[in-house]
């Protein structure tokens, strides 16, 4: 048994954080976020099967394939930050995009509850809908 196999049998697998028996947050097999967070690459990966999950959340639509690569981007990046249930609240957004009406996506995007808390980032995401660039 190497030291690996020893640390799943001792430590066990949890996909959720939890606080372990010393009162940190804890994830994975045991491993302490509080003390030693998680590295770059971890962060890179976690974001590529983040990136991934919006992808496939989104393929619902009939109209994301048809977007061209930086309104799919901007969309995506909306469904990270939202998640899906939060996007699917973007009726407007989402029938115009449904419509190919840039103009009126950009507008409904800039309309929201949403373009009012995320500063730069809804300013950056309400251009590339409108222009897709």
């Amino acid at each position: 048994m190497n030291s690996a196999d020893l640390i799943r049998v001792h430590e066990g697998l949890r996909l959720q954080m939890y606080k372990c028996p010393a009162d940190k947050w804890t994830i994975g097999y045991g491993h302490n976020l509080e003390a030693n967070g998680i590295s770059k690459a971890a962060a890179e990966f976690i974001l590529q099967e983040d990136i991934h999950a919006a992808e496939s959340q989104l393929r619902q639509y009939f109209w994301y394939e048809n977007l061209d690569p930086a309104r799919q981007a901007a969309v995506v990046d909306m469904v990270f930050n939202l998640g899906i249930a939060g996007f699917a609240k973007f009726h407007s957004l989402i029938t115009a995009l449904g419509d190919a009406d840039y103009e009126k996506a950009a507008d409904a995007a800039k309309d929201s509850k949403w373009y009012t808390q995320v500063g730069k980032r809804g300013i950056r995401i309400v251009e590339i809908l409108r222009t897709g660039a």
